[in-house]
């Protein structure tokens, strides 16, 4: 992949610089974008202000829902190429988050237009409850992203607010099918794709970020007859949910967007 997105944070981290002349001021991150320029106190990394929902864009013009939870895991759905409704992938790792700056060494990217998984890397700079901008080293279409901190982030989301049927593409390993997917009072997830794929599972909110956690199962058309159960996460924009997930040893991914 592509790390152009190193220009991005550069751009970013100088628009956080003061001062002028002889006085370099200081620069809201750490050592890494800074260089020689001070930088200011940065978050304690126990405090969870990394932790949120940042909506904004990658460098290619797609939307980017980039989930930091205090489960320690970074997820980036990611929209279909000139297509906000739909999602083109997903991504998915464990971070590390301190002094401005986060890190995830063993990111994996599932693109819903190739079906392939590939690895990668993540690195980038944020500002508690503002904002984040990273570059991604990976296969898929992200080389890089930036975010604004939504300020429901603060706040976790409500089941009530998911449950619904919703119509809309589920993508998998082996392809795109169309498909009606729906939520209950309780979390419980039902679902069919116009090509034989069932899909079961659960969805409940997460403690951080306003999200929520999923699992489901797949089974059946482009699912596979033997079945293959995925962990993941969704957000719900409006009447718009979007998830997507990975088998336990993320080799394979789905992502579902869909209205109501």
């Amino acid at each position: 992949m592509r790390t152009t997105g190193l220009a991005l944070l550069a751009t970013l981290a100088l628009a956080g610089c003061g001062g002028g002349g002889g006085n370099p001021g200081t620069c809201n991150g750490g050592a890494l974008v800074c260089g020689g320029v001070d930088p200011t106190p940065s978050p304690d990394p126990g405090s969870g202000r990394a932790v949120g929902l940042f909506k904004g864009s990658t460098d290619t013009g797609r939307t980017a829902y980039t989930l930091v939870l205090a489960s320690g895991k970074i997820w980036v759905l990611y929209g279909a190429s000139g297509d906000a409704s739909l999602l083109g992938g997903a991504e998915n790792g464990n971070y590390t988050a301190a002094d401005g700056e986060i890190t995830s060494v063993d990111l994996v990217d599932f693109s819903a237009a190739s079906g392939a998984v590939v690895r990668g890397s993540l690195q980038g700079i944020y500002a508690g409850e503002e904002s984040i901008a990273a570059t991604v080293t990976a296969g898929g279409p992200l080389a890089s992203l930036a975010g604004t901190w939504d300020p429901n982030s603060a706040d976790a989301a409500e089941l009530a607010d998911a449950v619904g049927t919703y119509d809309g593409t589920l993508s998998v390993t082996d392809g795109s099918d169309g498909a009606s997917v729906a939520v209950s009072a309780s979390g419980a997830i039902t679902g069919t794709s116009t090509g034989g794929c069932t899909i079961t599972g659960s969805l409940l909110p997460n403690s951080s970020a306003h999200s929520y956690s999923l699992n489901v199962n797949l089974a059946g058309g482009i699912c596979g007859n033997e079945g293959i159960t995925m962990a993941g996460v969704a957000i719900v924009e409006g009447t718009r949910i979007f998830g997507a997930g990975f088998n336990g040893i993320r080799s394979e991914g789905f992502t579902f967007a869909g209205g109501r």
